[in-house]
């Protein structure tokens, strides 16, 4: 069974913050886990976030493929290296989304202390308004690779548009090894 820890807790104080970074990750886990319930302060229905590695903003060293939906009509699409400054585009609501609603976003990086082979990401997110208008609401599921052989040790979120995570949000970081 596999076992959860710990390592960051974060809750978004007042004012937001321009983006949630964990440093100095520890390479003693198996695989990493982000659990985030996030809302951003852009005056619109939601909000795309990168996920960036290693403190790597370079579009080349990211790729990949995503499947969603903001309507009765599914989209799927890719990502090549040099299209994006992070990992997919993560959907989450904003400020003009219903009040107090926040989205879940979930980020999968295993085996990341490995030094091999680049790192796979996986990515859920949902961006939900209690709403059904087309373009209020969002989900979407992205498979991602970040094209480096450095072990993961650092992990950042940021608004695509350089808006705040919104105050409330809470972020969480686990290392999740085999029992």
């Amino acid at each position: 069974m596999a076992v959860f820890t710990v390592i960051e807790n974060t809750t978004i104080a007042s004012g937001g913050a321009s983006s949630w970074t964990k440093s100095s990750i520890a390479s003693s886990y198996d695989h990493l886990l982000v659990k985030a319930s996030i809302r951003c302060e852009r005056v619109h229905y939601d909000e795309q976030f990168f996920v960036r590695l290693n403190n790597n903003s370079s579009a080349a060293s990211y790729s990949g493929t995503w499947f969603g939906g903001a309507d009765s009509t599914p989209d799927s699409g890719y990502f090549t290296k040099n299209d994006y400054a992070g990992l997919g585009f993560p959907q989450t609501p904003a400020a003009s989304a219903a009040a107090g609603t926040f989205g879940v976003m979930t980020i999968w990086i295993p085996d990341y202390a490995n030094t091999t082979n680049f790192a796979s990401v996986w990515i859920e997110a949902t961006a939900e308004n209690n709403s059904t208008t087309n373009d209020r609401w969002q989900g979407h599921l992205i498979s991602g690779v970040f094209h480096s052989t450095a072990a993961v040790n650092q992990i950042t979120i940021i608004s695509r548009n350089g808006f705040d995570i919104a105050e409330h949000s809470t972020i969480t970081l686990y290392g999740v090894s085999q029992s």
